[in-house]
């Protein structure tokens, strides 16, 4: 109304029209992790997080932590919108 949602779908989905992505390439080891979130959680992200998260190796697991990996990012004073997911990698026999 007035403006007022498009204000604030701007502030969730960014102001500028091209979206800063950081791509690589290259061959994805069996049991690799992704994590993919927002700028929120890596501003106060850590070596030891993602340490932490390397571990995991079961997906019944991985929601768990990654809301652990929130409680921490949130422990730590961060404000802003916080997001993520974990992505493992594994390769299955068929």
């Amino acid at each position: 109304v007035n403006g007022k949602i498009k204000k604030l779908l701007s502030n969730y989905i960014g102001k500028q029209e091209e979206l800063f992505i950081k791509k690589s390439q290259g061959n994805i080891c069996e049991t690799e992790l992704f994590l993919v979130a927002s700028d929120g959680v890596y501003k106060k992200l850590q070596l030891k997080d993602l340490l932490l998260l390397k571990i995991i190796n079961q997906d019944k697991f991985m929601l768990r932590e990654c809301n652990n990996l929130l409680d921490i990012i949130m422990d730590r004073g961060e404000k802003d919108n916080l997001s993520c997911a974990a992505i493992l990698f594994r390769e299955e026999e068929y």
